[in-house]
């Protein structure tokens, strides 16, 4: 991951401060005790979680993680500036249990970053911490103890996650994260960890089902140069012969986007919500319906399943500092 594409993930929490959808640390927060104010870890979409009760004594570091998204938190981390081997002393809440992820010297996908940000550790669950649910960690971890919260991400993992890589570079894919997966509403979010510009997402349903409408976007001043906008037109998708129900599109056509304004390495999108017919959808079918364009390519995806090793690819959520 090169250092101006870490900068623009990171730059991504902060930069919805001028649209007032991040929520950051505020003096007056809600404090979980009379020491420690409540810590807020947000996306630009909206989607948070809540660090509190953090304290260290004798080489320990404790802390409860709350998750207020709809999805999945499937991870956490920190980034302490460099690589801190830690294991749990104990962790308490549902059964979801956390387990520190090994931390890979020199791979080119486990090297134990958080959609594509560098972590000093990472914390996965195979199941996760469901929406509402909270769990409380203590951590072999020395350092002050305001100082690590304030340096914590967690991830959520959308509710169906594809992979869009080419066959030469698998490891660098652009990702589409479908945050609401309704039978009248689908969410789209894109994250573009591969060395292209992604310009359009297309989808071609096998039958006709119908008018789909641009719901919202969130947020609504998209982050970067980024400009995409719906479109209901029936788009050609070069080299498949078929044409789309609907795309977000980068420029005026899904076949010659302007990659001035689309999502560049290192960045990650606007949420999109679109109404429509996807009753009777399964996430199979949904694969075969989508096209993704970046490079004047058209990609195909293929399902990416939860988090291994340390290549994970969720929503990243941390706090302003």
């Amino acid at each position: 991951m090169r250092p101006h594409a870490r900068r623009k993930i990171l730059v991504a929490i902060v930069f919805v401060l001028t649209s007032g959808c991040l929520v950051f640390i505020r003096p007056s927060a809600q404090s979980a005790s009379p020491q420690v104010p409540t810590i807020t870890l947000s996306t630009m979409h909206g989607f948070s979680a809540e660090i509190s009760n953090y304290s260290s004594a004798n080489g320990v570091f404790t802390f409860t993680v709350t998750n207020n998204s709809h999805l999945t938190l499937d991870a956490i981390g920190a980034d302490l500036g460099q690589r801190t081997p830690v294991f749990i002393v104990s962790q308490s809440g549902p059964n979801f249990p956390f387990h520190v992820d090994p931390f890979i010297e020199g791979s080119g996908s486990f090297e134990n970053k958080l959609s594509g940000v560098q972590m000093s550790f990472i914390l996965s669950s195979p199941v996760g911490l469901e929406p509402g649910q909270s769990t409380t960690i203590s951590l072999s971890l020395q350092g002050d103890a305001e100082f690590i919260a304030n340096r914590m991400f967690v991830s959520f993992f959308p509710e169906l996650q594809l992979n869009c890589a080419t066959q030469i570079d698998f490891e660098n894919p652009l990702i589409v994260q479908i945050t609401r997966f309704q039978q009248a509403q689908h969410c789209l979010v894109f994250t573009n960890l591969s060395t292209e510009v992604m310009t359009g997402i297309a989808f071609d349903f096998e039958d006709d089902r119908g008018v789909f409408e641009l719901l919202s976007i969130t947020p609504s001043r998209q982050p970067f140069n980024q400009h995409f906008r719906f479109s209901k037109i029936a788009e050609p998708i070069p080299s498949h012969f078929v044409s789309s129900d609907f795309a977000i599109l980068a420029g005026g056509r899904f076949g010659a986007g302007a990659n001035q304004i689309g999502i560049e390495p290192g960045e990650t999108s606007s949420e999109f919500c679109v109404a429509g017919d996807f009753a009777g959808l399964t996430h199979e079918t949904i694969v075969q319906s989508i096209y993704v364009r970046a490079n004047n390519l058209t990609r195909q995806c293929e399902i990416r399943g939860g988090p291994i090793g340390g290549g994970h690819t969720g929503i990243l959520a941390g706090a302003l500092r």
